[in-house]
């Protein structure tokens, strides 16, 4: 038995696992945010390139790459974490999602894919950014 290829099997089952646990990811991105905070002057002293430097805070990403769009669109299964709203037509027509940070850059988020989810253009347009707003629970394959 090749014991690397069963470690890197079991290492993307576990992420896959607990990508798939709202909850877990919402409270992990919370502590990384305190992580972020307590040590913002080093993250700065190191990776400076990294920091929006008229906020202290990590920078937002500048664009969207299409390996991530998709993996928000299947994790959340093309509809709004919080209010359900089916966004397909978003996502095929504009190609362009609403992907919103769960733990916002305003409150030391990190700038990683852990840390977003997908929004319609109304709920998006209304989460303030000290909200760590998301549904806990996970959004099933289909409504009834």
């Amino acid at each position: 038995m090749n014991t690397d290829n069963v470690k890197k099997s079991i290492v993307h089952a576990t992420f896959q696992i607990m990508l798939n646990n709202r909850r877990f990811m919402h409270d992990f991105n919370v502590m990384v945010d305190t992580l972020i905070e307590k040590d913002i002057d080093y993250i700065i002293e190191i990776k400076l390139e990294f920091i929006n430097l008229k906020k202290n805070r990590i920078k937002r990403a500048t664009y969207w790459p299409t390996w991530l769009k998709q993996a928000l669109f299947y994790h959340d299964k093309g509809t709004c974490v919080l209010c359900r709203k089916d966004v397909t037509s978003q996502y095929h027509i504009a190609s362009d999602l609403e992907i919103d940070y769960i733990v916002p850059l305003d409150l030391y988020g990190p700038n990683d894919s852990t840390n977003f989810q997908l929004l319609c253009k109304s709920c998006n347009a209304s989460k303030q950014a000290g909200s760590t707003s998301t549904n806990l629970i996970n959004v099933p394959y289909w409504n009834i």
